[in-house]
């Protein structure tokens, strides 16, 4: 059995590289995950009135999409880290760094609506949707304290 130290022990470095207009998350990792396979966790929070819309999961991707009755969605994936960058729209965002539940997050919101990134263990997660910073931190600690249990 590997235990949980020995398994955080692949080193992953998470850089930020901030621009004018955009914002790159470059995930860099001593190993590549060739092999692994996802084990999928999910928040236990949600806003009240989302209902589950669509899901998939492969061995390298989890996603769940809910939908409140006035239509807005909330798009939750959790990806197997491996060597890879996302880049996302930052012109005329907001963008907000917080510490939740030991993880440092990336909040970056336009027009009411926002975009949330963070690593954990060995997964990348992207949370989005019209939410408040409130809601936020609540479903990020859903997912911290669900997959400990």
């Amino acid at each position: 059995i590997i235990g949980v130290e020995a398994y955080r022990n692949k080193v992953f470095s998470f850089l930020t590289e901030s621009w004018e207009k955009l914002t790159s998350f470059v995930v860099q990792s001593d190993t590549i995950t060739g092999s692994d396979i996802i084990i999928p966790v999910e928040p236990a929070f949600l806003p009240e009135g989302y209902e589950e819309l669509e899901r998939y999961t492969t061995d390298y991707e989890h996603t769940v999409i809910w939908v409140n009755p006035q239509g807005q969605e909330i798009v939750f994936s959790q990806i197997l880290l491996s060597q890879s960058e996302s880049i996302f729209d930052t012109e005329d965002a907001n963008i907000k760094e917080l510490d939740v539940s030991g993880n440092h997050v990336y909040i970056l919101s336009e027009h009411n609506a926002c975009q949330v990134h963070w690593l954990s263990g060995d997964c990348e997660f992207l949370l989005i949707g019209i939410l408040s910073e409130d809601e936020i931190i609540k479903i990020i600690e859903s997912i911290s304290s669900a997959s400990t249990d």
